[in-house]
């Protein structure tokens, strides 16, 4: 199934709209960074309290949990909701039809001759294209826009980047300290001083580790094109990632309170500037979205012309994303914002897909 003339030419002007306005607010906001004013006044707050080995737990908890909840739900054989399949594609339009629907690429020959068909789409939109009803698209609604947005910002901004900042500082702490007894001891001429004492650059703090949780961020959305699950397995698949999604926020939230006396606090969960943050949560995707789907585009052009079609380009566009949910971060320490960035961004994703697979 190919996108019509129609579908393709709104979502390139819907782009050329997202691109126009994207560089009119960095405009602005560029304007108001060289007249001095903070673009997003920086919120302080204490160090986090948990340690790298808490980071490491709670990671191996994000990763493991879907598995786990997986692996508990076949081996008590629960039953598997029911869903209703999209009408049978016939014979002869099954090489033209699932040939050239989008995210779809061949690869290599089945014993009969036939070229199968691999599926690069995304397992949620794998599970749109074959299944229809309210119930599949509440499990769709919950999972993409309440619990991996949630999570994965608790998770990748509050845990994993809350410690960055607190090592990138000792860090820091301890350069500066060298450099002063450097100085001290005649090591550092004092004529220097003013270059050297003031390196690294306040400026430049804070992205270190929004660099470092951003790449982490988007490599574990690296995949390739693989074979279609049955609907029935996709939505146990979507399921289960939402419940894991639960076991980890819940579980990795006892744990970094108990184990290390985390308070609410440190996780960035505040209501004082929630509105604000809402609102600067928003202004940052009209910022964002333009440059990250330009991104996604570029990226599969560039993959194409590697003759490496099969490999998705999700991890180009997602690390600008996380780029600016990590600054975005960095400056206020609230996770609403992040979470408001996130669920626009995955709501966009659907109403992509609701554009070109209107059935």
């Amino acid at each position: 199934m190919e996108p019509t003339p129609t579908q393709l030419v709104l979502f390139f002007v819907g782009l050329a709209g997202a691109l126009v306005l994207s560089g009119v607010l960095l405009s602005r906001l560029w304007k108001q960074y060289s007249e001095g004013r903070d673009v997003v006044p920086y919120r302080p707050r204490r160090p986090v309290p948990w340690q790298g080995w808490h980071v490491v737990g709670v990671g191996l908890l994000f990763i493991l949990a879907p598995s786990v909840v997986h692996w508990v739900w076949q081996t008590a054989k629960l039953p598997i909701p029911v869903v209703e399949v999209g009408p049978e594609i016939p014979e002869h339009e099954k090489k033209t039809t699932l040939a050239n629907a989008p995210g779809r690429e061949p690869v290599g020959q089945d014993s009969s001759g036939q070229q199968p068909q691999e599926d690069l789409g995304h397992q949620v939109e794998q599970l749109l294209r074959q299944t229809r009803g309210m119930g599949v698209w509440l499990a769709v609604v919950l999972v993409t826009l309440v619990a991996a947005p949630v999570v994965e910002e608790w998770v990748f901004r509050a845990v994993l980047q809350g410690w960055l900042e607190k090592w990138e500082r000792r860090v820091v702490r301890a350069i500066r300290s060298v450099q002063r007894a450097a100085i001290q001891r005649g090591i550092i001429p004092y004529s220097d001083r003013p270059v050297r004492i003031g390196w690294p650059r306040v400026r430049w703090l804070g992205w270190g580790p929004v660099v470092f949780s951003s790449l982490i961020f988007a490599g574990l959305h690296f995949r390739t094109a693989g074979p279609t699950a049955p609907p029935e397995e996709l939505l146990r698949i979507l399921l289960c990632q939402g419940l894991g999604n639960l076991v980890c926020l819940v579980g990795g939230g006892a744990f970094l309170m108990l184990g290390s006396g985390a308070r609410p606090a440190d996780f960035g969960l505040g209501g004082a500037e929630a509105w604000k943050d809402i609102r600067r949560g928003l202004m940052a995707y009209l910022v964002v979205i333009g440059p990250v789907y330009l991104a996604m585009i570029l990226t599969k052009v560039v993959l194409m012309l590697l003759g490496a079609a099969q490999i998705a380009p999700d991890p180009v566009p997602l690390f600008v994303l996380a780029l600016v949910l990590g600054g975005l971060y960095f400056r206020t320490h609230s996770l609403l914002a992040c979470i408001i960035l996130h669920i626009a961004f995955n709501a966009t994703g659907l109403a992509l897909f609701l554009l070109f697979w209107p059935g």
